[in-house]
């Protein structure tokens, strides 16, 4: 087996794919599909929902965080906010507190 110690670290390919709408209610609902398109492990990401200026959006629930997904693994998360401004989005970022140095991936909400 190989040596236990510093591994090398790469961001895979992740993203949110989709966020969709429900109907309004006291709260908005979204629901993200997160896909790992990379070679590796995508582990500890997690999703903000955030407006146009990138600031994030709270309160905001989530059905999981800091989600680990394997090569070609996808998994749906939800999203229950009160506030949903125009030009909000939802971002991933990948790593132990979220990383995120690089920005993270994002998807606009569908109308």
């Amino acid at each position: 087996s190989p040596p236990l110690g510093p591994q090398r670290t790469t961001r895979p390919p992740l993203g949110p794919q989709r966020a969709t709408r429900q109907p309004p209610q006291r709260a908005t609902r979204l629901t993200v599909r997160l896909h790992n398109d990379g070679a590796t492990l995508a582990f500890f990401t997690r999703l903000t929902l955030v407006d146009a200026q990138g600031s994030e959006l709270l309160p905001t629930l989530y059905s999981d965080n800091y989600i680990s997904l394997l090569p070609g693994e996808s998994c749906d998360v939800s999203l229950s906010a009160r506030l949903l401004p125009p030009g909000a989005r939802v971002r991933a970022l990948v790593g132990p507190g979220g990383g995120g140095r690089d920005g993270g991936a994002e998807v606009a909400l569908d109308a």
